[in-house]
């Protein structure tokens, strides 16, 4: 696996736990409707066990929005 396809992969696994806490911080403190939050995140991470396939990662991978690409473009351009 290539290092941009491995910072990739790590970003979106880093999504997909934010985005799955903060739906169980607002079910908590709001109601169940916020658990909508966590199905996102949740088919992704089953679509990427089941096949391989990470749908953010190849986006994220695609649009080079990594954050140590994003500082080297900030400060070269």
């Amino acid at each position: 696996m290539s290092e941009k396809k491995f910072r990739a992969l790590r970003q979106a696994l880093f999504v997909g736990a934010v985005l799955n806490t903060l739906g169980m911080i607002l079910t908590i403190r709001y109601g169940t409707i916020f658990l909508t939050i966590n199905v996102l995140p949740t088919i992704g991470l089953m679509v990427t066990a089941f096949t391989g396939f990470c749908p953010l990662a190849y986006v994220l991978e695609k649009t080079t929005i990594i954050a140590g690409e994003m500082y080297l473009y900030r400060y070269i351009a």
